[in-house]
């Protein structure tokens, strides 16, 4: 990971991270940086066509580590195929809307709030997500075809829906808060017997 010498305020010798072209503010713990605002990924944070997150962060000399106390976003995003380099830890994860992602292999490791993810055509897999989240939102995901390595506590509520290619709720969250009919809707390879079988369960 590139490193680069710690930007100071005059006024509060506040350390930053630089994330593509955009600088923010933090703190360090250790050898582990803590953004605290909201940070934002995509196409318009960074030049060039980076594959993986590591080729656009740039961390204080010695820090190894960072995490987000607040909402992390990567959103419409035409070059990221990989999570690699991200934050360890997130307040919430957002991912909308990348073109290449195919999984969340490296991603956060924990999620203290909402997991929501939609229309990323090329994700085939949940392995790497976060396994406790607040509320859960899965839609739109033109080739994931299992739930399996996703989240297996969602607190709140469970949204799976528009998933075109899921033939099966293997691998979906063991405690959901809250479910209900529409949280699963229009997924047309699961199978009527199956939905039910499953939101039965969690009521």
């Amino acid at each position: 990971m590139k490193t680069f010498k710690t930007h100071m305020t005059e006024a509060s010798d506040t350390p930053t991270i630089k994330i593509g072209n955009r600088v923010y503010n933090g703190e360090i713990r250790g050898r582990h940086f803590i953004v605290d605002n909201n940070v934002e990924l995509g196409r318009n944070s960074y030049t060039g066509s980076p594959k993986s997150i590591v080729d656009v962060v740039e961390l204080p000399k010695g820090i190894k580590t960072w995490e987000v106390d607040n909402e992390f976003h990567v959103t419409y995003d035409d070059s990221l195929q990989s999570l690699k380099g991200g934050p360890t830890k997130v307040k919430e994860f957002h991912i909308y809307r990348c073109s290449k992602l195919r999984s969340l292999q490296d991603g956060p490791s924990e999620c203290k709030g909402n997991l929501e993810m939609g229309h990323n055509p090329k994700l085939i897999s949940l392995k790497g997500a976060p396994q406790t989240v607040k509320d859960f939102y899965c839609d739109n995901h033109d080739s994931l075809k299992t739930l399996e390595g996703g989240p297996k506590t969602v607190k709140g509520k469970f949204w799976c829906r528009w998933n075109k290619s899921l033939s099966t709720l293997k691998g979906a969250p063991s405690s959901i808060g809250e479910i209900d009919r529409t949280g699963i809707w229009e997924n047309p390879k699961l199978s009527e017997d199956e939905i039910n079988t499953f939101i039965n369960k969690h009521k």
